[in-house]
């Protein structure tokens, strides 16, 4: 059975083929379709973020910075958009397309597709311009969080028992989680808002840093089309947007959040 957002990714291309567009044979690569709209590549961002491609499901990180890396090594390709509609996902997701995204030798926007929430946010903070589509889209959700399930008394109810052995010398194996389901959640506490502070939070201060702070040698002709008040917009307090609170994109742009609202053509005929 074919899945719907799935097929959806491919209808550019379809367009694109029947329009007799040039290099149609290059914007399906990596088995991740990324549609080239004439010196512009679209990378399409679905569902929920994973390192790597699920089966029948979502694309993986991993070939969302493959594709980057092909992108950047096309000579016909002059930038980058990431067409995101994600609720965010897994950390080390997040952090394979933020490095990949730190390596860019051309400009790179992400474009926020009605939502972005954590990891879809955190991973793509570093682009070079952040749009959202709508006012009423949503960012934010910036944060970390773990969910554990204690099935122990369900088990127990069932005439089900588990015995679970360590080694000796493995006193220390999985003890943040059998302490946690204990009722002492005092070290996976002090684990997540250390991966908070490093893999989050200061990610996102620092890819959203003043822009004429932060000039490379892949954005400086790029930053010459943005608006004035655009080099000058500063992140707002982490106080403000560091919570895990969602914002509508009027916020987010007031917060700093991201950069210009308007709609995916538009930023295409921005870039071209």
């Amino acid at each position: 059975m074919v899945n719907p957002t799935l097929a959806a990714d491919y209808l550019p291309l379809v367009v694109n083929y029947i329009k007799g567009m040039d290099n149609v044979h290059k914007q399906i690569e990596c088995g991740m379709p990324m549609v080239q709209m004439g010196e512009v590549a679209v990378i399409p961002i679905r569902g929920v973020m994973t390192k790597h491609d699920q089966y029948c499901g979502p694309r993986g990180m991993v070939t969302a910075a493959a594709n980057l890396h092909q992108a950047m090594n096309n000579d016909d390709v002059k930038s980058v958009i990431f067409d995101i509609e994600s609720c965010g996902g897994e950390m080390y997701a997040c952090s394979t397309i933020a490095a990949a995204i730190a390596q860019r030798t051309k400009p790179v926007v992400a474009f926020i597709n009605d939502f972005a929430y954590s990891a879809a946010y955190i991973g793509f903070s570093g682009s070079d311009y952040i749009v959202a589509n709508s006012r009423h889209a949503q960012v934010g959700s910036i944060g970390v969080l773990t969910t554990i399930v204690d099935y122990r008394k369900q088990l127990e109810q069932a005439g089900i028992k588990v015995l679970e052995l360590y080694a000796t010398q493995s006193k220390d194996k999985n003890a943040m989680v059998r302490n946690a389901l204990d009722g002492n959640t005092t070290e996976l506490q002090a684990f997540l808002d250390r991966v908070c502070k490093e893999q989050v939070l200061d990610l996102v201060q620092s890819n959203r840093t003043p822009v004429l702070e932060n000039i490379t040698q892949s954005n400086k002709s790029f930053r010459g089309t943005m608006p004035p008040d655009r080099l000058e917009r500063k992140l707002a307090d982490i106080k403000e947007w560091g919570t895990g609170k969602t914002f509508f994109a009027t916020e987010a742009l007031e917060l700093g959040l991201i950069d210009d609202i308007q709609s995916l053509d538009v930023t295409i005929d921005m870039l071209c």
